[in-house]
């Protein structure tokens, strides 16, 4: 990217996020990306509460904030990638950056999300965090999410892109036309950032980077049940059986067979076997939580690791089956 700055459209799809929204909404109007060179652009995604309001507030005070309701258009009624797509096609910038009404970040987020970008960058991968106190649910979460945000940077980096967050990412919205947005992918409930990322790829045309700068990353909060954890990861899972990439769909696979084979292996024998099997997952897993909560600069992650270790293969597990029989719900 030159030493100027391009033009750039933070969108932000909002469904009842009256507690979350005004702290997002004061963590971008702090950003110190040059003022007209950005806009936000906010789909109101149906809520049933002070959403809206608070986001025309706001707009009233920012010039560069701009309020629309998913309501309003007509023949979009359906997942939150319809409201992505509005926001994208009112978006002016040349670089879209995505985020969610319950994230905020650092006065520089945008500055450096941008900086990543060249002329052959089509999409930047950022980290979303989870903020925590020092209690089992929340710390749990924080370990397990930052360990699929790193894992999935990684892959990036080794130019084996799999998945990323809409929590925290962008794109040129030229690379967003050229495969055709969500097109093909539209009916699917979830999946508005992973299966956009895989089109990217076999596009072909644009690169994909990672940061795990810390200024770029964004922070949001945990859910506040395990019941409710069970349910978001859930949610997670049930765009695995369809990201576009079939080589990716394999690799799923034979991750779900071995979360099986973890959490089911003690009971078809061969004890002293599945010992030595968790005693290298044991290994591994550590060498990840030091590597996350040096990246992330949080020796507290710590707290969860044993239980993060035990249960997570039967967390990703049921997490599978239910997401792919759809036995979830949406907010």
């Amino acid at each position: 990217m030159d030493s100027g700055f391009p033009f750039v459209s933070v969108i932000i799809p909002a469904r009842n996020e009256e507690k979350n929204l005004p702290d997002t909404l004061n963590a971008l109007e702090n950003q110190s990306y040059p003022t007209d060179k950005w806009e936000l652009v906010l789909i109101d995604d149906g809520s049933t509460d002070n959403t809206i309001k608070i986001a025309q507030e706001a707009a009233s005070r920012n010039p560069n904030f701009h309020v629309l309701s998913k309501a309003n258009v007509e023949g979009q009624n359906g997942h939150k990638k319809h409201a992505v797509q509005i926001g994208v096609k009112e978006a002016k910038g040349e670089i879209i950056v995505t985020t969610d009404a319950d994230c905020i970040m650092s006065e520089s987020w945008l500055i450096n999300m941008i900086k990543e970008f060249d002329e052959a960058t089509g999409m930047v991968v950022g980290i979303p965090v989870y903020q925590f106190k020092n209690n089992l649910l929340e710390s749990y979460q924080a370990l397990d999410y930052a360990s699929l945000s790193l894992i999935a940077a990684a892959l990036v980096e080794n130019k084996t892109p799999i998945m990323c967050s809409a929590a925290n990412m962008s794109y040129r919205k030229q690379t967003f036309e050229d495969v055709k947005g969500y097109e093909s992918i539209e009916h699917f409930i979830s999946g508005d950032d992973d299966l956009l990322l895989q089109k990217i790829v076999l596009n072909k045309k644009w690169k994909i980077k990672a940061t795990i700068n810390p200024e770029t990353f964004t922070y949001t909060k945990p859910v506040d049940s395990w019941g409710k954890l069970i349910n978001q990861r859930s949610r997670w899972g049930s765009k695995g059986a369809y990201y576009p990439l079939k080589w990716v769909r394999f690799y799923l696979t034979v991750i779900f067979l071995m979360q099986f084979i973890f959490a089911f292996g003690w009971l078809f024998g061969g004890k002293y076997q599945m010992l030595h099997i968790w005693s290298i997952k044991f290994f591994i897993d550590l060498v990840m939580t030091i590597l996350i909560a040096n990246v992330l600069s949080n020796s507290r992650l710590f707290i969860s690791f044993p239980l993060l270790y035990i249960s997570q293969p039967y967390m990703i597990f049921i997490a599978a089956i239910k997401g792919f029989l759809g036995k979830f719900s949406w907010k």
